[in-house]
Parts: C-alpha cells; sequence; structure tokens
C-alpha cells in the first residue's frame, strides 16, 4: 500500500487550499476512525494578520499603519471599508492593489495588443452559479443553468466568478474568447453534477457547428478518488477527450500544474518578479519548523504540530491550514504500516520539475456582490490556475485551431521559464513564447 498511499498524499498536497479534497479522501478512506483520532486537535491561536480575508468588512476602527507590504497578503474586495491613510501602511492603497491585481502579468496585454486574445475559440466553465450580469464577463459569456428551478442556482458562488473573469473576462487571459458558463448546484456532492454537466456540453457541442465547438473546459474541481460519483465524473471527462476536448482541473492527465504569484508592486512580465505558490510556501514554513524540533516520528510529529497550533508566535491562516492537512496525511499514514515519516515529509513540499507553474497569487477577479465589484486576493488556490491555463490554451488554439492537446502541453512546458532560485526552481507558464511555438 506504501507507493498508493504516497501517491494519495502528492495528489492531495498539489490541489492546495481545495476543502472537498480532504472531504471526499478522508471522511470515504477513514471514515469515523480518523475523525475520532484528530478529535484532540486543539482550536489554532492565530496571531498573525497574514493572508487574512477582510472581504466586505468594515475596518475602519482599526490600525494598519505597521503592517507594511503584509497588506499584499490579505484578500479584500472593493467593498472593504478601511481607515483613514494616518492608519494605513505609507505607500499602499487598497484601490491601487485592486488595479494592479487585474493584470494577468506575462507578457499577456501585449499578445492581446497583437490581437492573440482567444477571438473564434469558445471555451467553457463547470462550476456553482455566478453573477451573469457582472461587467468583466457579461458581454461573452452563455450561461447555462444544469438544474434549472433549484433553489440552489440562485446562490452565486465566488470561485466561479473568478474563474470566468480570469479566463475570459474583460482583464482575462482570453478576453475575446466564447464563454460557456454551466452552472450547477452547490451540493455536497459535486460530481454528480459535474458529470451531468458535461453531458450536456458534449450533447449541446454535437449540435454546434464545427468551429464554434468548446475546445477547452475549466473545471476548478480536483478528484477525490473515493468520492461518491467519481468514477463517472472521470468517464465524462474521458467522452469528452474522446472528441477533442481539453478539460483542465487540478491533478489532470496531460499536464501537472501548480501555483505561482507575482506582487502587484513588482513588473508583472518580468518572470524573475515571480514567487513559488504561497501555498507550497507555508507548507514549507510548516516542514521547517518540523525539523527544527528534532521530529523524528508521525507521532513525533503529530504532537509538534498540535503544539504550534496554541503556541507559535508567528503563525498565521495559511500555515494553519498546512498544519491541519499534515495532521491528516498522518492519519493516513498510520493506515499504511511501511510508511516512513522522511518520505511522507519531504512529498509534502516537493514536486516534479516539470510541473508547470501558473499564477493564482495577488490576483483580482470579479466579485459577486454587485456587477462592478472586485475581490483581491493575496493567496490563490488552483481554482485561479484552472481558468488561466485554460485562457492560456485558448490563445493558443487561436493560433493553431489544428493542433493536437499533446502537442499543446508540450508547447507549455518546453517554453516554460525557469524561476525561483537553486535547489528550489519551478517552470513558469510563458504566454507568448508558448504562442510562438505554434505559429
Amino acid at each position: 500500500m506504501k507507493k498508493a498511499a504516497v501517491v494519495l498524499l502528492v495528489s492531495l498536497m498539489v490541489l492546495g487550499t481545495v476543502a472537498s479534497a480532504f472531504y471526499y479522501v478522508i471522511h470515504d478512506s477513514l471514515s469515523r476512525r480518523a475523525q475520532g483520532d484528530l478529535g484532540d486537535i486543539p482550536e489554532a491561536i492565530v496571531r498573525s494578520f497574514r493572508y487574512s480575508d477582510f472581504s466586505g468588512m468594515d475596518l475602519t476602527e482599526m490600525d494598519f499603519s505597521t503592517v507594511g507590504d503584509e497588506i499584499l497578503t490579505y484578500a479584500f474586495s472593493t467593498e472593504t471599508k478601511w481607515p483613514g491613510a494616518d492608519r494605513m501602511p505609507p505607500g499602499y492603497r487598497p484601490e491601487d492593489i485592486i488595479a494592479r491585481g487585474k493584470d494577468m502579468g506575462l507578457g499577456l496585454s501585449a499578445l492581446h495588443e497583437a490581437g492573440i486574445t482567444g477571438e473564434g475559440v469558445s471555451v467553457a466553465i463547470i462550476d456553482k452559479p455566478i453573477p451573469k450580469d457582472h461587467e468583466a464577463y457579461r458581454e461573452n459569456l452563455r450561461y447555462i443553468e444544469v438544474a434549472p428551478g433549484d433553489e440552489r442556482m440562485n446562490a452565486p458562488y465566488f470561485q466561479g466568478a473568478g474563474a470566468a473573469s480570469i479566463l475570459a473576462g474583460e482583464y482575462g487571459v482570453a478576453p475575446e474568447a466564447t464563454l460557456y458558463y454551466f452552472a450547477i448546484p452547490d451540493d455536497s456532492e459535486p460530481y454528480k453534477w459535474l458529470t451531468k454537466a458535461m453531458d450536456m456540453l458534449l450533447d449541446m457541442r454535437e449540435e454546434m457547428p464545427e468551429g464554434e465547438r468548446m475546445r477547452v473546459v475549466s473545471v476548478s474541481y480536483g478528484i477525490g478518488t473515493y468520492g461518491a460519483g467519481a468514477s463517472e465524473w472521470l468517464e465524462a471527462i474521458a467522452r469528452a477527450e474522446e472528441q477533442g476536448v481539453i478539460v483542465v482541473y487540478p491533478g489532470m492527465d496531460g499536464i501537472v500544474f501548480t501555483g505561482a504569484g507575482c506582487p502587484p508592486h513588482l513588473d508583472r512580465d518580468d518572470p524573475e518578479s515571480y514567487e513559488r505558490w504561497s501555498w507550497v510556501r507555508a507548507k514549507e514554513q510548516v516542514v521547517g519548523k518540523l525539523v527544527q524540533t528534532g521530529a523524528s516520528s508521525f507521532e513525533d510529529a503529530r504532537e509538534e504540530l498540535k503544539r504550534l497550533l496554541t503556541s507559535d508566535p508567528d503563525l498565521d491562516v495559511l500555515e494553519v491550514e498546512a498544519i491541519h492537512t499534515f495532521l491528516y496525511m498522518i492519519e493516513l499514514a498510520a493506515l499504511d504500516p511501511s510508511a516512513e515519516y522522511q518520505e511522507y515529509l519531504w512529498a509534502m513540499v516537493t514536486y516534479d520539475l516539470d510541473t508547470l507553474c501558473v499564477p493564482v497569487d495577488y490576483l483580482t477577479v470579479a466579485g459577486i456582490s454587485s456587477p462592478s465589484s472586485y475581490t483581491y486576493y493575496g493567496a490563490g488556490g488552483l481554482g485561479w490556475a484552472t481558468p488561466y491555463l485554460a485562457g492560456v490554451l485558448a490563445l493558443g488554439l487561436q493560433v493553431d485551431p489544428d493542433v493536437s492537446p499533446d502537442e499543446l502541453f508540450s508547447a507549455l512546458i518546453e517554453t516554460a521559464w525557469t524561476f525561483g532560485y537553486e535547489g528550489v526552481e519551478g517552470r513558469l507558464v510563458n504566454p507568448k513564447g508558448f504562442v510562438e511555438a505554434l505559429r
């Protein structure tokens, strides 16, 4: 079981902050035993504001004058109310951060000016309901309700709106692609709805003129092997791929991708401005603290992680999430008598050198509170990487409509920039190089 367990571990860690991944894998594979074993985990005491979500909040009574560039890690929206300038960090204005966060970077503006905008390419998103009238994407949106009449279809969801604006919004990667949005209800068993949506998409596709058919589908849900309906969803993906549709999702076959980010005050077109994903760095922080404690077994690590939750003076919400993930992984390892602590530990923070890094941090996306609302996220998830990558693929299909999925994936990896630093490097998506390779 050892190999399978490590593969499952890596899959979970790649999914990042997608809480549903924990639910499906941990709940279904460990069932009540894991939940019981985790019953003694203490409530975290968070002492740092890093990565805090202030979206829509009234902060007028707070003092941020000493936080400096920590403000860049926050999540906040156009509806967030801030204190006066004397209680804000010098040189940082929230409205400027939101504006700069709309820049998808990496040379995309130059490509758009050159006419590489996704025009003539149809793309799709399958996700929960979104506001249909948001200014960022309403001009090229085709909205399909998978469960019309279901009251859950009236509840907009932030991830879908953000994905739509990143993929084909006014400030998106492919701003002139035609976007078909298949809205599914919020459900504890999403795979059955994803499958139904994909079947609807494929049926619609058969009725469309060949040049208007959807070529790329973005789905920001990872797949937990043990989730109810997961096998049917995988079969639906296979049916789509047999028809030449590229389905982009966390953990997909064909290409492995993770996150990255460029702080808004740096040059977003310069690959040297980019950092590795905040989620990866949070996991590395936790691993580093475990190493410093001298923990040498799963039992030692479990006790140290519990201690960190209540006594670490620098603990932030992202590290809390990383610690909880590590604790879940320890419970998973308990099912494998041959599990080795060091192997599991380092599998949590390493990935293949051919993993493609895609911007997710420091981005501004469409909000759901009004047709003109926006939310900036200092830390993003693969729910942002998925539509970003789908948008880049749409640009490639505009340049060469006959290119195969395998050729697209190869071009993405071959043209990617190397970034990071010695010993901790990644491959950053290079939209311009990718497009030029397909000409």
